[in-house]
């Protein structure tokens, strides 16, 4: 039980790690912006994965405890009562049917297989899972049986990960749109600097404006804050539009950033 518990925990960490870096990968990418400036860490990527991950998690854990009370309660004496032979016949038929199916939608047909999003890498998880159920049991220390078995875990494996990563894109996308909708209402920021920036889409106002006491020469308004890196802070113009530039603003002597939240 306890191998089994620690076993778990460590798939459910790296399924929060791959998803939340592909979610974060690809919401950056919207706004033209590399995931790697931003200086995460491998927690911060689990920690900003479990709105994507949990469902996921929980839904292949109910599929994989359904399958196997099913296969007890229900197949194992069908099964048992149908030709073998006929049968891995059939299973190996769905199998050669959809992995094919699959290779020809990705590779031929790539607007077909786009439209069936996850559906498609999950047709090759399926297609290993017939192929596992179609084989005779294994010989013990048959070295053939334990390559095939290692290429199905292997080919099941590949249509998961490739479901994930199509899963954690489409999170990400989401994520992006959402924050560009809701864009007016993300934290204003107001840049002081003791010299002019080329910042195009804030508005400045210069010393005449500003109190006469204050070392900064210049304001920059009507700017909002995307993220936080070890450099300084990915701004971007309140009118933004997809293509436009993100500031990078370098924190250091002569510059100050204000933020204040919106209700």
């Amino acid at each position: 039980m306890v191998q089994a518990a620690l076993a778990e925990l460590a798939a459910i960490t790296a399924v929060l790690y791959y998803l939340g870096w592909i979610r974060a990968a690809e919401t950056f990418r919207y706004f033209g912006v590399d995931v790697g400036i931003l200086g995460l860490s491998s927690a911060d990527f689990v920690l900003r994965s479990p709105p994507t991950a949990i469902p996921v998690i929980i839904t292949l854990n109910v599929l994989t405890v359904a399958a196997i009370e099913l296969h007890r309660r229900v197949l194992r004496g069908v099964l048992a009562s149908i030709d073998r032979r006929r049968l891995r016949t059939v299973l190996w038929s769905i199998t050669c049917l959809t992995s094919t199916a699959v290779v020809v939608l990705y590779v031929r047909f790539e607007e077909w297989g786009s439209r069936l999003g996850v559906g498609l890498p999950l047709l090759l998880t399926f297609a290993a899972g017939a192929a596992a159920a179609a084989r005779r049991t294994p010989a013990p220390g048959r070295l053939s049986d334990a390559f095939a078995s290692a290429a199905l875990m292997v080919l099941a494996a590949i249509g998961l990960l490739w479901a994930f990563t199509l899963y954690g894109a489409q999170a990400g996308r989401h994520a992006a749109r959402t924050f560009y909708d809701e864009l007016p209402s993300r934290p204003a920021v107001t840049v002081y600097s003791d010299r002019l920036l080329v910042l195009p889409g804030a508005t400045w106002t210069a010393a005449a404006k500003t109190p006469a006491s204050s070392a900064y020469q210049y304001r920059y308004q009507g700017l909002r804050l995307l993220a936080r890196t070890p450099d300084g802070y990915l701004l971007l113009p309140e009118r933004w539009r997809r293509g436009d530039a993100v500031y990078l603003v370098a924190l250091g002597d002569g510059v100050r950033i204000d933020l204040a939240g919106r209700n």
